[in-house]
Order: structure tokens, then C-alpha cells, then sequence
């Protein structure tokens, strides 16, 4: 880059120099000729004066003294001898034009000349001729033409100077450039192309990080896809498992019904496939009244079953809930992701109550925990604190100072203990094969939280021992 720079540079003072310096040397040859023809010509005509008064009061030419000027002064008569002064010793060509009457200059040999008649009674009685040497001439010649070549060697350092300055401002960003599209191209999302104060270049260093950041979005987003399809899908898969062996090792009797069942889940893994595609790509649609009383409905048909085969129970119940607006999809999904860790990490019967509050609508998943642990709720939020953002710890106070929503209180017989918000760490022990077959990634949390937000919801979590709550909170329908 710096070599290319450098070179338009050098042809460009090239260029310069041949199409202005060249010329300009030769015009300048030129003016000095005519500049020392006119002193020659001017100080042959003065001369002329001279003379004639010399010849016509004394019949003789004037004596000449040499000057320092470097002009030699010559007197010739009427038939072209030399009668004083320097110069050939017949009349040259410019002294014979001059003869003729007229002025006249010229080369004479190796002379610059200038002659001018000297007239008397009408004649021409005599031709002065005035006279220097060309190598003086080309001495001054030279040393214009040096003054020119030395003024075009530092117009062409500075240009060169300056070229090299250029390539190293341009080259440096240049470069940055180049390794900032590298390491895009090697998957680096993160990387952003510095500005450098030229205006094309930063707007290519804008039009990359742009291109950076929407490219991090798309991966990040089909990234948060896969995860949360595994982690959904994981818990359908088992219920539909849980139907086939029942179906396995039931009588023929239940095998219609087994496989109207695993039909049904089939069904719910397509819309959970949808709805997480949805979700990922921000293609929900917008928000729109929901239909909670479907939203609700089917949730007995994809976890009853489960919670059924844990010897579990699940439970839905409205207390006068209030219409909210939201996206199904993903009021759906966070629903799910709820139930699920209630079933995988939680105990006792799972109950979903919806209520008012405050004007919001409130969806309660409350399981029982597990005696002799501390609520699950800690653990899972463990596992994704490494996700959460600061500042985006819910409580329930700041609900309902908010007028948000409140949380249910906890039983009587234990204090509650602080609410829990995703993002906030914590640790449980280990539960051995019973741990192991409901342990998850806890990406599920940090997913309901994200969809709920991006809905203009909140998810509160509050745990007490032996009782878990998660409340999803949407605005209501009329709140403006």
C-alpha cells in the first residue's frame, strides 16, 4: 500500500516537473537573451550619439574605454572597416544590416551583437556595434537553469515527504481494516474497526461494524435457538417416551389411546418448534390481546401426564384475572419453561393460578419444594448467572411499589426467604440419580426472563422452604 502511494507520488512530481519545469526553463532561456540583446541594443544606439558628435566636430571616432558591463563597444566606417574599438575587422552580417539603416541584432560567431547606424547630413556615416561574449550568457543560463532544477528537487522531496506521510496515515487504518475483516471472517463477532478521522475509510470501518454486530446477532440468535430447543424439547421427548412404554407394556386396550396421546405430543413438539423459531428470528408478530383461557387449557395436556407418572399432581386455577396483552408464543413458552423447572427441580404438587395485580396480569407456577433442601430456585439461578445483566435483579417490593403485581405470601410457618431474581447465584447440593435425571443446563430461566422482557413483562421469582414461586408478570390489556 505505502510502495503504491509512493509511486503515484513520484510519477505525479514527475509529471509535474517535466510538463511545468521544462518549459518554464526554456522560456526563461529566452527571456535572458532578449534581456541581453536589448542592453546590448540600448547601449549601441546610445553609443551612437557619441560617435556622431565625435566625427562631426573633430572628423574622428571618440575614444573607448572598456567597461566592466562585459559589453565591447565597436565603431566602423561607412565602407565596414573597423576604426575603433573592439570587433572584426570588417563588418559583420548584423553590422552590415544595420548599414542598411535599420538596427539590428543577432549571433554573430560566438558574439551576441546589436548594431545601430550613426547618420550625418542623411547618410550613414558609421555603424556602432555593441558586443558580448555568448559564454556569458550561457553562465547566466546555467545558473537559471540550476535555480530551476534546485527549486523542482525540493518541491519533489516535499512531495515525497509528504506522499510518505500520507501512506503511513492511510496504510495504518488500511491495515486495521484488514485484520478487523479477518477476524470477522474467523467467526470474532465482537471485533470493531477503529475510526481514523478519513471519512471513507471510517465509513467502511462503520458499514463492518454494523455488519459485525447484525452478524453476532443472527449467530447469537440460531446459538440461543439450539440451546433452548434442546433444553424444550427435552421434557416433551420424555413425556412422549413415558407413553410408548406405557403403551409397550399396557394392554391392547390402551394402544389407541397411547398413540392418540404421542399424536398429541408429536403435535406440541411441532408448535414448540415454532414457536422457539419464532422466537429466535423476532418473528413473533406483535402484541396482541391474549387468549389466556387457551394458553391454559393446554397446559394439562403436556405436563399432566408427567407430573402424574412423578406422583405428582398439577393444578389451574383463575381468581378473576384481568386481559393482558403479550405473544402467545412465547406466553406459551415461558409457561412451559416454568412448569419444567418445577417438575425437573422442584417437588410436591405444581399449581398455576392466575390473578390480578394491580391491574397486570399475574401467572403463579408454585411447586412445594423438596423437604430438606433449599429451594431449587437458588441452584438454577446459579447455573445462568453467568447470563444476567446488572441491574436486572427483580423483587417483589419493587413490584409492588410499581404496582406491578405482588407475590403470594409464603406459609405461615416459615419466613420467606428474599426473593430471587434470574441472574442471582447460589448452590445446591447434588441428588443422585434423582438429580441427575432432572438436572438441566438452567438455560430455560434466562430464556423466560429474555422473552417476558422483550414482551414488556418481568419475572419474579420467590422460594421459601418448602414452597417455590414464579410469577409472570404482563401488562394489562387497558393499560394504556
Amino acid at each position: 500500500m505505502q510502495r503504491r502511494i509512493l509511486l503515484v507520488a513520484i510519477t505525479a512530481v514527475a509529471l509535474a516537473v517535466t510538463v511545468l519545469g521544462v518549459p518554464l526553463a526554456f522560456v526563461q532561456k529566452e527571456l535572458l537573451r532578449e534581456n541581453e540583446q536589448g542592453k546590448l541594443y540600448d547601449a549601441a544606439v546610445s553609443f551612437t550619439v557619441k560617435v556622431s558628435h565625435s566625427m562631426r566636430e573633430r572628423n574622428e571616432p571618440p575614444t573607448i574605454s572598456n567597461d566592466e558591463s562585459g559589453i565591447h563597444l565597436g565603431v566602423y566606417d561607412d565602407e565596414g572597416h573597423l576604426i575603433a574599438g573592439e570587433g572584426p575587422e570588417t563588418a559583420d552580417e548584423i553590422v552590415q544590416e544595420a548599414m542598411e539603416g535599420e538596427p539590428s541584432k543577432g549571433f554573430a560567431g560566438d558574439d551576441l551583437v546589436a548594431a545601430a547606424p550613426v547618420e550625418g547630413g542623411g547618410d550613414i556615416i558609421a555603424v556602432t556595434r555593441a558586443s558580448s561574449h555568448r559564454h556569458e550568457l550561457r553562465e547566466r543560463e546555467l545558473l537559471t537553469f540550476a535555480a530551476i532544477g534546485g527549486v523542482a528537487v525540493f518541491a519533489s522531496l516535499m512531495s515525497l515527504l509528504l506522499a510518505l506521510r500520507l501512506a503511513v496515515r492511510l496504510a495504518a487504518p488500511i491495515r486495521d481494516l484488514q485484520q478487523a475483516a479477518e477476524e470477522l471472517g474467523d467467526g470474532n463477532f465482537a471485533v470493531r474497526a477503529p475510526t481514523s478521522g478519513i471519512g471513507e475509510l471510517d465509513a467502511v470501518a462503520t458499514s463492518m461494524n454494523v455488519t459485525a454486530q447484525q452478524l453476532g446477532e443472527l449467530v447469537s440468535r440460531e446459538r440461543a435457538f439450539a440451546a433452548h430447543a434442546s433444553h424444550q424439547l427435552r421434557t416433551p421427548l420424555t413425556a412422549l417416551r413415558l407413553r410408548l412404554d406405557s403403551a409397550l407394556h399396557g394392554g391392547p386396550q390402551d394402544l389407541s389411546t397411547a398413540v392418540d396421546e404421542s399424536l398429541a405430543i408429536v403435535d406440541d413438539l411441532e408448535s414448540t418448534v415454532h414457536d422457539l423459531l419464532a422466537v429466535s428470528r423476532g418473528r413473533t408478530g406483535a402484541a396482541a390481546r391474549l387468549d389466556l383461557d387457551t394458553l391454559l387449557s393446554g397446559l394439562p395436556h403436556r405436563w399432566q401426564g408427567l407430573l402424574e407418572a412423578d406422583g405428582r399432581g398439577l393444578t389451574i386455577r383463575t381468581d378473576d384475572p384481568p386481559a393482558a396483552t403479550g405473544r402467545a408464543a412465547t406466553v406459551r413458552q415461558v409457561l412451559d419453561v416454568l412448569i419444567d423447572n418445577a417438575y425437573r427441580h422442584g417437588g410436591g404438587a405444581v399449581q398455576v393460578v392466575a390473578r390480578d395485580s394491580s391491574g397486570a396480569l399475574a401467572i403463579d407456577v408454585v411447586d412445594e419444594g423438596r423437604p430438606g433442601e433449599s429451594s431449587h430456585v437458588d441452584a438454577q439461578f446459579a447455573r445462568i448467572s453467568s447470563g444476567g445483566r446488572s441491574g436486572s435483579v427483580d423483587r417483589s417490593a419493587d413490584l409492588i411499589a410499581s404496582g406491578h403485581g405482588q407475590v403470594p405470601p409464603a406459609p405461615a410457618s416459615s419466613p420467606a426467604t428474599a426473593p430471587t431474581a434470574v441472574g442471582q447465584t447460589g448452590r445446591r447440593p447434588g441428588r443422585g440419580r434423582q438429580a441427575a435425571r432432572r438436572g438441566g443446563t438452567g438455560i430455560g430461566l434466562g430464556l423466560a426472563r429474555s422473552l417476558l422482557v422483550a414482551d414488556g413483562g418481568r419475572l419474579l421469582l420467590t422460594s421459601a422452604p418448602g414452597r417455590t414461586c414464579a410469577t409472570v408478570l404482563l401488562p394489562g390489556a387497558d393499560s394504556g
